[in-house]
């Protein structure tokens, strides 16, 4: 009988711990297939949702937006001239963009926001509880973001850019729609010169404007938005064309022209030999060069050189970088900024010369040594 008991008792505490171990190991395949679901809704490049992923969070803050009526904004970012630079800097630059541009997006906008990937160069972020101004508003800061954050690509600091078109749901639509929306305010943002970021107008335009209106209110609030957005920028912002036989023309200019270069903007945009009239001619030179070779590989223009302002009696160092993008038929065009450097490379100047009287002192403190030691070492 106590035998019996015994391996009764045997018996029901293996049952206990084979009902243990199979729970253990359902717990992990849970886990396992949550790790497997989150993996297949993450772009395994950027970190960020993937378009399933999008989709499934898109059709969530639908819902939301179905329930409680609250503003909800989309946001197509396109990476401006990534062909150029997979081009120029291969494939892997491209890929260190698209993480670069998703890290910095993340850290731009609120937790609540959602950040995808569509695909290629493209993002799109959700941004529930947004109505279309403050979206327009995250997109430009994101803007600033980026003009301070140069990334490293085959080795040289980089720097992108993006083109971006914002829509406002609304009741009738749905994922498609408000895609295609977004969609159409990016490509309109890609064709203007100084709008980077513009907003669709609502899916129904009302009896007393016509689409064309809305696109004109749309163009005109993107360029007011662009020159807020330039206007924090420090330094002098510039778009600069040169065609195919080497004539130069400035096509852009923000504000400070004058301040910064010692030349208003009417007479730089009027004629653009201005500026090299201007620059010490060892420095006209070298930013000549730099430019045709720009032109002629696609690369990135990146020239430090010394000014001469006429109404200060004086010169200035001032650095050039943009990036450049082929217009075809042999002309090109240069989108980027310049900044007075004066300060800096005076100082590093000063340092220069500390280390070259450093070293005549230590030259000159071991000489007076030596003679000492001669003088008094035994004949």
């Amino acid at each position: 009988m106590q035998t019996d008991i015994l391996r009764s008792r045997d018996d029901l505490l293996n049952q206990q711990r084979a009902a243990n171990d199979t729970q253990a190991r359902l717990q992990k395949l849970q886990e396992e297939l949550q790790q497997l679901s989150e993996v297949v809704r993450i772009d395994q490049l950027t970190g960020v949702l993937n378009r399933r992923g999008m989709d499934e969070a898109f059709n969530a803050e639908i819902a939301r937006f179905r329930r409680n009526g609250e503003s909800l904004s989309v946001a197509l970012l396109d990476i401006d001239n990534f062909k150029m630079l997979n081009d120029q800097h291969g494939h892997a630059a491209g890929d260190t963009a698209l993480k670069h541009l998703a890290s910095v997006v993340k850290r731009a906008v609120r937790p609540t926001d959602i950040v995808t990937r569509m695909g290629g160069e493209e993002f799109v972020v959700i941004l529930p509880n947004t109505t279309l101004d403050d979206a327009v508003t995250t997109m430009i800061r994101l803007q600033r973001s980026l003009t301070k954050e140069y990334f490293l690509g085959n080795n040289q600091k980089l720097l992108i850019t993006f083109s971006a078109g914002v829509a406002l749901f609304q009741t009738e639509d749905d994922v498609n729609s408000i895609l295609l929306r977004a969609d159409q305010a990016m490509y309109l943002a890609k064709k203007s010169v100084s709008t980077p970021i513009i907003h669709s107008p609502a899916a129904t335009p009302s009896t007393t404007s016509t689409p064309v209106d809305s696109v004109k209110d749309a163009l005109h609030e993107s360029e007011r938005r662009f020159s807020a957005i330039v206007s924090s920028i420090p330094g002098l912002v510039f778009q600069m064309h040169m065609t195919a036989d080497g004539q130069v023309v400035f096509t852009y200019l923000s504000e400070g022209c004058e301040a910064l270069l010692g030349i208003p903007a009417a007479a730089l945009l009027k004629d653009a030999q201005t500026l090299f009239q201007a620059m010490e001619e060892h420095s006209a030179s070298q930013f000549r060069q730099k430019m045709q070779k720009s032109a002629k590989h696609h690369k990135r223009l990146d020239w430090e050189g010394r000014i001469w302002i006429a109404d200060w009696q004086d010169m200035k160092w001032v650095n050039i970088r943009a990036t450049v993008q082929d217009l075809g038929q042999g002309a090109v065009q240069w989108d980027g900024i310049m900044l007075n450097i004066s300060q800096s490379k005076h100082e590093k100047q000063e340092i220069e010369q500390a280390r070259r009287d450093l070293q005549a002192l230590t030259a000159h403190i071991n000489q007076v040594k030596e003679q000492e030691r001669v003088s008094i070492a035994p004949n």
